[in-house]
């Protein structure tokens, strides 16, 4: 199984945009998979209360990014080419039960709380991990927040 090459946002230097797209969307999928508490640490500052503008935004966002850089993936044939048929049938996968959360039918869901404890989420994690593993990646804790810009609700 393999590593990721790096949890940097950033084009790395000889990284295809193909490559990028890939490695962006094995990101995602890695957030996906990960430990509530660790998205929630990947996505907040230190020190972030539930009065902060940037508390319960970690659902939507986790959500959100993935959909984003699958359709990007979807979009370019050399990035698509890069993943095997059945990775990419396992990630549709993650992206339908996701789509199946969405609404406003349960705001609860999308929140830090349902995130931590939900058994839709827990589903989510499941099929991400079979996601990983089909694209042949371990599963790897995201690192703290960095400093990196994470949108406003």
């Amino acid at each position: 199984m393999r590593k990721i090459r790096s949890w940097e946002y950033r084009r790395l230097a000889g990284e295809s945009g193909a490559e990028y797209l890939v490695r962006m969307l094995v990101l995602d999928t890695q957030l996906l998979a990960a430990d509530a508490d660790l998205v929630i640490r990947h996505y907040y500052p230190p020190g972030t209360t539930a009065e902060s503008p940037l508390a319960e935004i970690a659902a939507d966002d986790l959500a959100e990014d993935f959909n984003t850089r699958l359709e990007q993936v979807e979009w370019k044939v050399d990035a698509k080419r890069l993943i095997s048929a059945d990775a990419l049938a396992k990630i549709h996968s993650v992206d339908k039960r996701l789509g199946e959360m969405s609404g406003p039918q349960d705001p609860e869901l999308w929140t830090d709380a349902g995130l931590r404890s939900r058994a839709e989420w827990n589903e989510v994690r499941r099929l991400a991990k079979a996601a990983l593993e089909a694209m042949d990646y371990e599963l790897d804790s995201p690192p703290p927040w960095s400093g990196r810009v994470i949108s406003y609700r």
